[in-house]
């Protein structure tokens, strides 16, 4: 199980810097929009570092109607490539001309969204030649769905692909579902598909007495952060690649941090 981060495109030239500064670091998720041209990988750098690299989409509608130029684009920019695995959002992060970004809307976890979702994860796979992890979204509505749980575990067997999960993302779900934090036992078929965990700082507070979150990839790791994945790496282990910490804008002081904190919990990263 390897520890990873989040970098965009114009830090993979700094690769070495960063290995440096984090020697723990041996795998990368660099995210980008499939319409911009793929960012130039020295792949032999890497390779001498012994980090692997992932590649996060931000403009693929895998729920929804998948804009054909933006695939053609994603398919180019992974011909010959060595990333050992796609991730992307389950969400709508375009509508119309306009990028929703961070406001990507979630699905319902439903039969509905499965299908449709299970057939543009297998075209992206099929034309791109490289394996796709699907993300749990930011998720700030839920109406009458399937469990959390088995939405994921279907979805993956379905589309014959991995899953992303992240930590924050759920905690999102717990919230707007009001169904609370639940771990399923070690038998769920859901942990034969994780290959990676994504986990970031975390803002929870009220207003007006409701309760809101927010990602904040600047934040420190919060306990809470820690005892989920703590508890999904001891179900799913020998099936995670990486624990990838998603700390773009955090600083250098805070990324050291995050990585002890990681650390502090026990977690065998090789």
């Amino acid at each position: 199980m390897r520890l990873g981060m989040s970098i965009d495109t114009k830090e993979l030239a700094e690769i070495q810097s960063i290995k440096a500064l984090y020697p723990l670091l041996r795998h990368v998720s660099v995210g980008y929009e499939s319409i911009v041209p793929a960012p130039m990988i020295d792949w032999s750098i890497l390779k001498n570092e012994d980090i692997s690299i992932s590649l996060h989409p931000l403009d693929i509608n895998i729920n929804s109607t998948i804009d054909k130029s933006r695939l053609r684009c994603l398919s180019r920019n992974t011909k010959n490539s060595k990333f050992i695995y796609l991730e992307e959002d389950l969400g709508l992060w375009l509508k119309g001309n306009m990028f929703l970004g961070s406001h990507l809307l979630n699905p319902p976890l439903t039969q509905e969204t499965i299908d449709t979702s299970a057939k543009n994860i297998i075209n992206v796979q099929m034309h791109t030649q490289t394996p796709l992890a699907i993300e749990n979204p930011p998720i700030y509505w839920t109406p009458q769905e399937m469990d959390f749980w088995d939405f994921f575990a279907e979805l993956c067997s379905v589309a014959k692909c991995k899953f992303a999960f992240d930590v924050g993302h759920y905690i999102g779900w717990a919230l707007a579902s009001n169904k609370g934090i639940r771990i399923p036992s070690k038998s769920h078929p859901v942990w034969q598909n994780i290959i990676t965990i994504h986990i970031s700082g975390i803002r929870l507070w009220h207003w007006f007495g409701l309760q809101v979150w927010s990602d904040k990839h600047n934040h420190l790791l919060s306990p809470i952060l820690l005892d989920i994945a703590e508890a999904v790496i001891c179900r799913a282990q020998e099936n995670i690649h990486c624990v990838l910490l998603e700390m773009e804008f955090a600083s250098g002081v805070t990324k050291k941090e995050n990585i002890n904190l990681l650390m502090s919990r026990g977690f065998n990263f090789s």
